[in-house]
């Protein structure tokens, strides 16, 4: 079967940035058209990030201060916004005789994370009294040296995901998004200015018309660019897995930014529904982006971490509430995960004239900014 109405957009993805940008492109009055290959948004990366909608302070530290000011300017736009779903939260940092940042390095780092964020009463951080470090949710108390507090937001990415998907389906004024769930692309050829998708609706084959396709398929991206034709060729990656559980017990205070005592990485424990949410890891992942998973070694790590910092509520495996896995796409290298660059790339088919456009790495915050770039691009 052939439709042949022909899209500004064939979008490929109804992740957070697929949805952005469909969501842009119907309110610049773009026709779109989004294919998602599961039976509803979000249902993998973007359902499976830590929540948080934030800056990036540990980004500093390799001088990427645009980065971060960007994605503190999008966390205010969604503050604005969606208010319903994206929430400040306080954030403290314990700072220990072994942890790797000194107080001094801390406290520059969170002065000028609140320049970036362009002032107000949430640019503010404070040391937390001595006094008051018996309040903090029961956290490790020897060998604690200071406390820091300060401001970030926390989301429902699934949610706000979802959220932006159906506002792209029913705008005030103007296009509407066409979604189309359980459709998977089979094939994207390119002739001249025009584009032929193709694609699995329950297995039912149809053909699709469009001026732009756009890859946002996440961890599929080189899997997806390979059906396109004539060739492109992917950009080397690696899939980064990261894993979270959700363990019994509450956080009252707030969320808390630890160091990792085996290997000096950032992790995080937040209040999430009634839980805490304790993540996460950075394992290179080399299988089939639909059968990721937690590793057994993966959750003794964590564990390893929460107990280490929450002594007097151990927690052990048969505690565990629920676990899972999400997939970072990351520039393809020796370094470790941790000091790579998440710095979001578009990958087009043709310098001068691109008409498929592929989306490598991107976060959760930015994806305001990533959408309005890929159609300033377009345009």
């Amino acid at each position: 079967m052939t439709d042949k109405t022909v899209y500004d957009l064939i979008i490929a993805g109804a992740g957070i940035h697929g949805a952005a940008i469909a969501h842009q492109a119907v309110s610049n009055g773009l026709s779109v058209l989004v294919l998602e290959q599961y039976d509803r948004a979000a249902r993998a990366t973007s359902g499976r990030s830590s929540k948080l909608i934030h800056g990036g302070l540990r980004y500093l530290e390799s001088f990427n201060f645009k980065l971060v000011r960007e994605c503190l300017l999008d966390r205010q736009r969604l503050l604005e916004q969606y208010p319903d779903l994206v929430r400040m939260r306080r954030f403290f940092i314990p700072i220990y005789k072994n942890t790797n940042r000194s107080r001094f390095t801390i406290n520059a780092g969170l002065t000028l994370y609140g320049l970036l964020g362009a002032g107000g009463k949430y640019s503010r951080h404070r040391k937390i009294p001595k006094k008051d470090w018996d309040a903090l949710d029961g956290i490790k108390q020897d060998e604690l040296l200071a406390v820091y507090q300060y401001w970030d937001a926390q989301t429902d990415d699934a949610k706000l995901t979802s959220r932006l998907l159906q506002e792209a389906q029913a705008p005030n004024k103007g296009p509407k998004a066409e979604v189309i769930f359980n459709a998977s692309v089979e094939m994207c050829e390119r002739n001249g200015d025009k584009l032929r998708v193709k694609y699995l609706q329950e297995d039912v084959p149809v053909v699709a018309h469009g001026r732009h396709f756009i890859n946002a398929t996440g961890p599929w991206v080189n899997d997806t660019l390979a059906k396109c034709k004539p060739s492109v060729e992917g950009l080397p990656v690696d899939l980064v897995q990261g894993t979270h559980l959700e363990l019994p017990g509450q956080l009252k205070k707030g969320i808390y930014y630890f160091e990792a005592p085996q290997d000096k990485r950032a992790v995080f424990a937040m209040p999430w529904y009634g839980k805490i949410l304790f993540g996460t890891t950075e394992t290179v992942y080399r299988g089939d982006p639909a059968e990721v998973k937690p590793t057994m070694l993966e959750e003794s790590y964590l564990l390893t971490i929460f107990n280490y910092y929450f002594p007097d509520n151990p927690v052990e495996r048969t505690d565990v509430i629920s676990s899972w896995a999400g997939l970072r796409v990351l520039p393809s290298s020796e370094a470790s995960p941790f000091k790579r660059s998440r710095d979001t790339i578009f990958h087009k088919d043709d310098d001068n004239d691109p008409r498929i456009l592929s989306i490598y790495g991107g976060k959760l915050t930015s994806h305001y900014s990533t959408a309005e770039k890929l159609l300033k691009l377009l345009r």
